[in-house]
């Protein structure tokens, strides 16, 4: 047997006989050879090496284990099992998550009061109420009425409105239902919750359909009834202005036209109370009438009551009908005319708009303000 091969066989044997010392001797198989024995001595047919190398290699063995066992006790004390670590490392994570998943409580808003949702709701009211504007003016738009005439109001603050224009039904149908009590109630109460007065600050725009210069007399009285609805519902409304447009001649002279608008007008004022009607003037295509301060003038001669009865003037109609607004020298000039022929007192209201056509093309054409013909050095002059 080799040295190697007897070294291994050695210590196997070792390994298999550990428990089996007598007094600090290892006892070996006789097989081991005397040259793994290193000279020890024979005793009752057992090969036993001496003493001291005996105990070198059980106190080694101890001294290992004892080693082994100090350093596990080390890390015990360290750091918990592997399983508890684990645990603990759950927990912690837990723990995050949680923080996570439930963030600190913000403190409770206090409830609006339904003062502080309405003023939320209408947030240039208080800047924009007739009563806080010390304006000799009052400048507004066309607003939509739709779902009932008293939705005109809010839209008006929303846009800083202290006037407006609407239709108080549908300008392209000859009937429409009349005003419901509870649509009237909450308009004259908005009316009055906002500072707007009805009498001088709203100013609804007639039916396009109508026509008070029509000659047919079936034609005619439908035009008169739609037009007196109208103004039965501006007095139902508080309202104290109602602009329209007076007419086509239909191939008619421009006379008997002009006679027909008065006559239908002396009717409606007869049969309503304090309304005044406003004529507009117009950019003068085909046979309409009013687009001479001329015409205005001489339907206003004709009228009984002249308190009833006024004028509105619209910037893009009497640009495109040759009057130059543009300078302040033009519209000085414009206005004089205005003056001499019709008289500034019958001046009720202003349309502002810019043209898309230039002067005296004649055609209706609107541009919103500063992009048209016109341009913002017109309204300045205003």
């Amino acid at each position: 047997m080799s040295r190697r091969s007897s070294r291994k066989s050695a210590i196997a044997s070792y390994a298999e006989t550990e428990d089996r010392e007598e007094g600090g001797v290892v006892a070996i198989d006789e097989a081991v050879s005397e040259e793994t024995t290193g000279g020890a001595k024979k005793r009752g047919g057992k090969v036993v090496k001496k003493e001291t190398v005996n105990d070198e290699i059980v106190g080694a063995a101890k001294n290992g284990k004892a080693t082994a066992k100090r350093k596990i006790d080390r890390e015990a004390e360290i750091s918990p099992p592997p399983k508890r670590r684990i645990k603990a490392e759950e927990k912690e994570e837990d723990e995050e998550e949680k923080i996570v998943e439930k963030p600190a409580k913000k403190p409770a808003k206090k409830r609006k009061t339904k003062e502080e949702a309405e003023n939320e709701a209408m947030p240039v009211a208080a800047r924009t109420a007739v009563e806080t504007l010390k304006r000799k003016m009052y400048f507004g738009a066309h607003i939509s009425a739709a779902g009932g005439v008293q939705n005109s109001l809010p839209n008006a603050l929303h846009i800083g409105a202290n006037s407006l224009a609407l239709f108080l039904k549908s300008q392209r149908k000859w009937s429409s239902p009349p005003l419901a009590p509870s649509t009237t109630t909450e308009f004259l109460s908005l009316s009055k919750q906002h500072s707007y007065d009805p009498a001088r600050h709203i100013l609804p725009h007639g039916s396009y359909l109508v026509n008070l210069a029509q000659a047919d007399p079936e034609k005619a009285e439908q035009a008169y009834t739609c037009f007196l609805d109208d103004l039965a519902r501006c007095e139902a409304l508080g309202i104290g202005l109602y602009n329209f447009h007076p007419g086509n001649t239909g191939g008619h002279s421009r006379d008997e036209a002009i006679a027909r608008i008065a006559r239908m007008l002396n009717r409606a004022h007869r049969a309503t109370k304090s309304v005044v009607t406003l004529l507009e003037n117009m950019a003068g295509a085909g046979n309409v009438v009013g687009s001479r301060f001329e015409d205005l003038r001489d339907v206003i001669t004709l009228v009984d009551d002249k308190s009833r009865v006024g004028v509105c003037i619209d910037t893009c109609h009497a640009f495109a009908a040759g009057y130059d607004l543009r300078s302040p020298s033009a519209f000085a000039a414009t206005m004089k005319e205005f003056n001499d022929v019709v008289g500034a007192k019958y001046l009720r209201a202003l349309h502002l708009n810019d043209s898309k056509t230039p002067l005296g093309s004649h055609r209706d054409l609107h541009a919103n303000i500063g992009t048209g013909f016109l341009g913002l050095r017109a309204f300045w002059n205003v």
